[in-house]
């Protein structure tokens, strides 16, 4: 499976954390998966970012790539993500997982699309 670039982690992560304001905040497991359908596609396919510079699709294909993967990801990981979360702690680290394993998913199945360049290829060339 392709290692999920770094960069998109740590920004997803920051998006995520920010997302439910400046302060601690519970929030439903569902609010918090519904933040995410709403906050990590638009983070993926931002003009300039991995997803969009190293894939040929775009922002509509790369946004329904986006919420495949995202959906997904809060499926296979809704049963482990507690009923209500503290942000930005709690939000912040499934924000990790989730984005992690849906930018794993968008790159797997978008590989037929992906642009080869140095930094398409490597994982470090982001920053």
């Amino acid at each position: 499976m392709p290692r999920m670039r770094r960069v998109s982690v740590v920004a997803l992560a920051l998006l995520v954390a920010g997302a439910g304001g400046a302060h601690a905040q519970s929030l439903s497991r569902d609010q918090w998966a519904s933040m995410m359908r709403e906050v990590m596609p638009s983070a993926f396919c931002q003009e300039g970012a991995y997803f969009r510079a190293c894939f040929a699709q775009d922002a509509a294909g790369c946004a329904k790539a986006a919420n495949l993967a995202v959906d997904d990801c809060l499926r296979q990981h809704g049963a482990h993500i507690p009923d209500t979360l503290k942000n930005p702690e709690e939000g912040g680290r499934w924000g990790r997982v989730v984005g992690a394993c849906a930018g794993t998913l968008f790159e797997m199945h978008s590989r037929r699309v992906k642009r080869s360049a140095a930094k398409c290829n490597d994982p470090d060339a982001w920053p």
